[in-house]
């Protein structure tokens, strides 16, 4: 299977993408683990720096494999705070996907927010399911230069199977290939993340 850091073919210039698709049951039989990938406290460090200096006291606390990032948004007059994961591509260092739970919106929702490199197949989506529970598909909504954005609004059940959960393994599609690539979100300490942002 190719990876991420092999695919040649970039998709750009894409604003808007609603439609996607539920993979089948025969399509999560046929995933074929990419090289191992694994969060990295190096890549920890890395967002840090990325994301604007915050004075939240949740600011960069750890629980197991999640971390809590907070920054203000674009208009917002307090920041927002969010359990974060990254996975990093051991063989080429790329992160492959950032994967991060916060609430959001007007309702206040939980919310699941996936970033994944260019060059995923658009009209396939993402989907992911917690161990071996059913599959959910998370809604693209744009691609940008760091990457395609795929959104779910968490509802109660689901977000209690994540909490008892083990792994999440996120699926997608490499553009030009048929095999689903699966990428396993570790999620230890998940529920002991959410305890603070709960509040």
């Amino acid at each position: 299977m190719s990876s991420f850091g092999t695919v040649t073919v970039m998709l750009s210039n894409i604003v808007v993408w609603t439609v996607f698709l539920l993979f089948s049951d025969q399509a999560w039989s046929e995933i074929k683990k990419e090289k191992e990938i694994t969060s990295s406290r190096e890549q920890v460090e890395s967002s840090r720096a990325s994301t604007s200096a915050s004075t939240n006291l949740l600011h960069g606390k750890v629980f197991g494999k999640w971390e809590i990032v907070c920054e203000m948004p674009s208009g917002r007059e307090r920041e927002k705070c969010y359990a974060n994961q990254n996975q990093i591509s051991t063989e080429n260092k790329v992160r492959v996907l950032k994967f991060s739970v916060g609430r959001l919106g007007a309702k206040d929702e939980w919310v699941a927010v996936a970033v994944v490199p260019l060059g995923i197949s658009i009209p396939t989506g993402l989907a992911f399911k917690v161990d071996k529970n059913s599959q959910m598909s998370m809604q693209l909504q744009q691609c940008t230069g760091e990457g395609c954005v795929a959104v779910l609004v968490l509802e109660k059940q689901v977000l209690t199977t994540m909490r008892a959960g083990k792994v999440l393994h996120v699926g997608m599609v490499p553009f030009g290939s048929k095999k689903t690539l699966e990428i396993q979100v570790d999620l230890n300490g998940f529920s002991a993340v959410l305890e603070p942002l709960s509040k």
